[in-house]
């Protein structure tokens, strides 16, 4: 299939979020109507800041790499291939130091991950002017990363999200699974308010919401996937789902609902979430 702007972006976001705490359709729910927390201008400038930043982690890694390659070579047993060197020894260290640079610059602009990545999607859309710069970005850094050893894929996320699956159980409409996902998350998100809580008290300071909030899209995020697994859905064709009925009047209302129904057990709760 041919990737449009908006899912090559879309890819190209999801290896921003690397601490695995974004998911495309909870960030829906929560910002449904909203426009993206950075400008365009923005946006741009942290994406080209930070493959700008990475030239001597590059360097470090490549160093790094001739190292180990020196080192495998020297001792006993079987080489692996390049790639999977460089997966194995070098995407680690690789990631972690995108994760600092990436920290860096959504603080400067007092944003979180998923802000960016939202940004990223909506002014990398098909059609979109100034959407081929972004793209073109994205593009760049993941090239950057899979050199590295950092697998990334076309339909978003890092190491194999996509591919393989999909379909979901017969007679099941795409209204009928966000249903019942709904019912999973809602039940998730009670809990996860309640416990944080308990533990915690009530989030008040500006790190206390940013931790609460990056807690329940975690939470959410893994029902989520465990949810869809259970229909034989992959995140590449749920993905796809969502964008293909993005206009139905059902899907929409469907979103709606989960919006709400996230908004009322964070308000029950006393947690103040920026955005929701």
């Amino acid at each position: 299939m041919t990737l449009s702007g908006k899912q090559v972006v879309f890819g190209a976001a999801a290896c921003i979020a690397l601490k695995g705490i974004w998911s495309m359709t909870y960030n829906t729910w929560l910002r449904t109507g909203k426009e993206p927390a950075l400008t365009y201008q923005e946006a741009y400038t942290i994406m080209h800041s930070i493959i700008a930043d990475l030239d001597p982690v590059m360097k470090e890694c490549a160093e790094l790499a001739r190292t180990v390659q020196s080192e495998l070579q020297s001792g006993f047993g079987p080489i692996p291939e390049e790639s999977e060197m460089m997966r194995l020894y070098i995407g680690p260290k690789f990631k972690s130091s995108l994760i600092k640079i990436q920290d860096k610059y959504c603080n400067e602009y007092n944003v979180n991950e998923w802000d960016l990545e939202e940004a990223l999607i909506s002014y990398g859309a098909e059609g979109k002017e100034g959407a081929t710069e972004i793209i073109k970005l994205g593009q760049d850094l993941a090239k950057i990363m899979q050199t590295f050893g950092v697998i990334v894929t076309d339909a978003g996320g890092e190491g194999g999200a996509g591919g393989g699956g999909g379909g979901g159980q017969q007679g099941m409409t795409i209204v009928d699974v966000l249903n019942s996902l709904a019912k999973s998350v809602l039940t998730s998100v009670a809990q996860y308010c309640k416990q944080y809580v308990e533990v915690n008290g009530t989030p008040t300071s500006q790190e206390e919401i940013m931790q609460c909030a990056q807690g329940l899209e975690a939470t959410s995020a893994e029902v989520q996937k465990a949810f869809l697994a259970q229909y034989g859905i992959n995140e590449q064709t749920w993905m796809q789902l969502i964008q293909q009925s993005a206009s139905d009047p059902k899907v929409i209302d469907a979103f709606n609902n989960i919006t709400q129904g996230v908004q009322a057990i964070t308000a029950q709760y006393g947690i103040q979430i920026p955005g929701m």
